[in-house]
């Protein structure tokens, strides 16, 4: 029930009725409507989902799956946690030594047993079963013109360790030059740069919108894009 109140300003009476939002969402013959400005407008597709979602205290990515296990999940995937996390000082030898499950628990990658998108995304090689677009798209460009193109797939791990290889191997040229009898190679962006930049992009993507994220690269920049933040752009210091 909503509270009405009558009220005198100026010696004029208005009434004031006073709604309370509700904590779940609630739909008028089975739609969702939202007003924008001075108009309404009703959710739908991914908007919905999102709304839904956040008005139920969760997020995209902690949502439980049915459909993959912790048995399914990928052992390289998680090597590559191990070593970087070992490398980094971040994380112990004794905190590395349990079993896969107890990781991804101790992760918050899990509940009531059941794992959680994060979890699939971060170590499922198949991710793009998961998501579709869980992909990056790398493509060099000379103006206009596409002149190749590369997709990373897999988790979200291995899309990590190998795209920014991928970009340095072969789509950037290093110049050469000697530091007395040592060659020095010198490329166009800084590799911590761009790994930064990179690892940013994958972080911060919305994946739920099923759009994968685009690295462009040409002769003197370098722009990295995903579908929640304004594009990363680099250019070559002359």
């Amino acid at each position: 029930m909503a509270d009405v109140n009558l009220l005198t300003e100026d010696e004029l009476e208005y009434i004031e009725i006073i709604v309370n939002p509700w904590a779940f969402p609630v739909n008028y013959n089975g739609e969702y409507h939202y007003r924008s400005g001075s108009t309404k407008q009703q959710l739908r597709g991914n908007e919905l989902t999102n709304f839904l979602i956040s008005k139920t205290g969760l997020t995209w990515d902690a949502a439980t799956i049915t459909d993959i296990s912790v048995d399914d999940l990928d052992k390289e995937s998680f090597d590559i946690f191990r070593r970087e996390a070992l490398r980094s000082g971040k994380m112990t030898k004794e905190d590395l030594d349990i079993s896969n499950r107890e990781f991804l628990e101790k992760l918050d990658l899990m509940e009531d047993g059941k794992l959680k998108r994060a979890g699939a995304l971060c170590f499922y090689r198949k991710a793009e079963k998961v998501i579709s677009g869980f992909y990056v798209k790398t493509g060099k460009f000379e103006g206009s013109d596409l002149l190749y193109q590369d997709e990373v797939n897999g988790s979200l791990l291995i899309i990590a360790d190998r795209v920014i290889d991928l970009i340095y191997l072969k789509y950037l040229k290093a110049a050469i030059s000697y530091h007395k009898e040592t060659r020095v190679e010198t490329y166009p962006f800084a590799r911590d740069a761009v790994r930064e930049a990179v690892f940013n992009a994958l972080i911060h993507c919305n994946w739920a919108d099923n759009i994968p994220i685009k690295i462009r690269i040409e002769e003197d920049a370098m722009y990295i894009s995903n579908n929640s933040m304004c594009p990363l752009v680099g250019q070559q210091k002359h």
